[in-house]
């Protein structure tokens, strides 16, 4: 017996046979969308060395049950409506990597054209406000809201810049409100 060969007990052999056949199983089962993964020496040579060892792969099946020998490794042909059915999901998928492709395109484009001083404020502005923390941001938020009532408002003076208002100021939004700006 290879147990007694090795010097090592039947259980313990055992063992390491069905630890290995796991590790084989979960080394050679691909899942939809997995990036590969880098394998270590061990890995390669699980996968080398039993991959003699291919089970069949039934879903919720675990080798060894009552299957039919030879024919439990052979894989069957998929059915003409799940042949269809991935067919029209790839003809989707293709098609919206394409309008994202197309977006992306422009987007960029967008981003590499030269910008007004104006234009390039805004989305400094813009992007400053998206990277900002919660409290920064609301800061930001309402020192804006109150430069742009006063604008609107006509009580800034002229070429100075915004300055402090003499006029009577109406109440702020809500804060429901100003979420919505």
């Amino acid at each position: 017996m290879k147990a007694k060969e090795l010097g090592i007990s039947l259980k313990h052999l055992q063992n390491w046979w069905k630890n290995v056949k796991d590790w084989y199983v979960k080394l050679s089962k691909r899942t939809s969308g997995q990036a590969t993964k880098m394998l270590t020496e061990r890995d390669k040579w699980v996968l080398k060395n039993i991959a003699f060892y291919k089970r069949s792969q039934h879903p919720g099946g675990h080798g060894g049950g009552s299957s039919g020998g030879a024919a439990s490794t052979r894989r069957k042909r998929k059915t003409p409506a799940t042949e269809r059915q991935e067919e029209e999901w790839m003809v989707d998928l293709r098609s919206t990597m394409k309008a994202n492709q197309a977006l992306l395109e422009r987007l960029l484009e967008e981003r590499s054209q030269p910008q007004s001083r104006r234009e390039a404020f805004i989305r400094f502005v813009s992007d400053t406000l998206r990277s900002a923390p919660e409290e920064e941001y609301q800061v930001m938020h309402d020192q804006i809201v109150d430069i742009v009532h006063r604008r609107h408002t006509g009580s800034s003076t002229s070429g100075a810049g915004p300055g402090p208002s003499t006029a009577p100021q109406p109440s702020r939004p809500s804060t429901s409100q100003q979420s919505a700006i």
